[in-house]
């Protein structure tokens, strides 16, 4: 396979990964309690994968999913929990390999050879893309990168 058809292979593969995730629908059909319970105006900012203050922790989840980690504490008295999203960036990058193999040359002799290769690579690289604080249940701030 040559060096782009490579490139592109590995890049579909990564994407496969990426697309495994749940969707804001998958998660409203998983959990059809959750969604009825909110309010109109909640259901509609979930159907858009948005949150906004105020919201509970079952509106938040159906319009982000699972968060990536959990950070529960105390603050000035008050007891807060903090979901944190991770996004993931590509990270192209060129390996060297070393390949081994055989021929039979014109003579019929069996001869064997070695040489380098480059190789095309992509990783992904996690990093904190959005985060959710909640207080009493309910959104009290967030942030989220674009």
């Amino acid at each position: 396979m040559n060096r782009p058809l490579r490139f592109l292979f590995l890049t579909a593969i990564g994407m496969l990964g990426v697309s495994c995730a749940s969707t804001v629908e998958s998660r409203i059909e998983k959990h059809p309690q959750k969604y009825t319970s909110q309010s109109e105006s909640h259901k509609n900012l979930i159907r858009q994968g948005q949150i906004k203050e105020g919201m509970n922790k079952d509106a938040v989840y159906l319009a982000w999913g699972a968060p990536a980690s959990v950070r529960q504490g105390s603050s000035n008295g008050s007891e807060f929990e903090s979901w944190a999203y991770l996004g993931h960036y590509p990270v192209y990058t060129d390996q060297i390999v070393y390949r081994r193999g055989h021929y039979d040359d014109r003579h019929g002799q069996h001869r064997h050879y070695a040489y380098m290769d480059v190789v095309p690579t992509v990783n992904y690289r996690p990093y904190n893309k959005a985060e959710v604080e909640f207080s009493g249940g309910r959104v009290k701030k967030w942030d989220r990168q674009r």
